[in-house]
């Protein structure tokens, strides 16, 4: 390529394997000393890709002792044929504990997310433990329960008026539509002009905000339709949905932010969290009555 430095090396693919594996040998043998005799609790998941490959990863949490501070390190990525099961997860996970020299006894606990495949490799996770002197614990994602309560919120029900498709509706009518986009945009003279937020089924917290940012550019999208910009905004009845909708999933939403966070631990705050979304819930129930 005419684009490369001449004074660049031209590197054989022998070679460059040879450089890889080195690296890849270093790096593992960093981890196993930052790892070693040092107690970690360990995340695991499998998933298929839309190109339908199945995936299996894990990765290792600690804290530092000297700064209290959270880290995480990916352990691997596993490529594997076929529908995950319990024991090949366990197996894959495993196999990344002997690579690295770590003991179940070391493993506080391994924390998946509640589908019936992680919960069964969970079993299996605490029974190995068990019988190599270990005490480690299974937990489910939190995170992951909250979303499975919250996604009723997803689809319609037969009191909803239709209010998700409407929403989905509108918002696709501004991403087919560079001109329409552009108009609803112009529109918003004061703060920062915002664009419309699709949900996505396996994003958490995205329903909420779809219907937050909606909220936003009501009276844009109520301008734009008194204009005749606009065709397809939402019906009286499916604003006022949108706005309980709004309001009922804002503690979930600010639960689940909370729980992502990555430099801290968030075991410890679950029950405070599921307290206060348990405390919201009535709160706005009589508002809304």
């Amino acid at each position: 390529c005419l684009s490369l430095s001449k004074k660049c090396p031209i590197v054989s693919r022998d070679k460059l394997h040879t450089m890889l594996q080195f690296q890849c040998i270093t790096v593992q043998q960093k981890v196993k000393k930052i790892l070693a005799d040092r107690y970690f609790a360990l995340t695991t998941d499998s998933w298929t890709s839309l190109a339908h490959h199945s995936y299996t990863t894990c990765t290792t949490h600690f804290i530092d002792k000297s700064t209290w501070k959270l880290h995480s390190l990916v352990l691997g990525i596993f490529e594997k044929d076929g529908t995950s099961t319990a024991i090949d997860t366990v197996s894959y996970v495993e196999e990344q504990l002997s690579l690295f020299e770590l003991r179940y006894s070391c493993m506080t606990a391994v924390v998946t997310d509640t589908e019936a495949t992680m919960i069964a490799a969970g079993r299996i996770f605490v029974a190995n433990s068990e019988r190599r002197g270990g005490v480690t614990k299974w937990h489910g994602c939190i995170d992951h329960l909250l979303e499975l309560v919250t996604g009723i919120a997803f689809k319609d029900l037969p009191e909803s008026d239709g209010t998700m498709s409407a929403c989905r509706t509108l918002i696709n009518f501004f991403n087919s539509s560079s001109q329409a986009m552009s108009k609803l945009l112009s529109k918003q003279s004061v703060g920062r002009a915002v664009k419309p937020i699709q949900d996505v089924a396996t994003r958490w917290w995205s329903t909420w905000s779809m219907v937050d940012r909606l909220l936003r550019l009501k009276n844009y999208l109520a301008l734009m339709e008194e204009e005749g910009d606009l065709t397809c905004n939402l019906t009286p009845t499916q604003w006022l949905i949108v706005g309980d909708l709004q309001a009922t999933l804002k503690p979930f939403m600010l639960a689940q932010k909370l729980l992502e966070g990555q430099s801290y631990a968030t075991i410890s705050l679950i029950p405070y969290l599921v307290y206060k979304v348990h405390d919201a819930l009535p709160a706005i129930k009589k508002y809304e009555a």
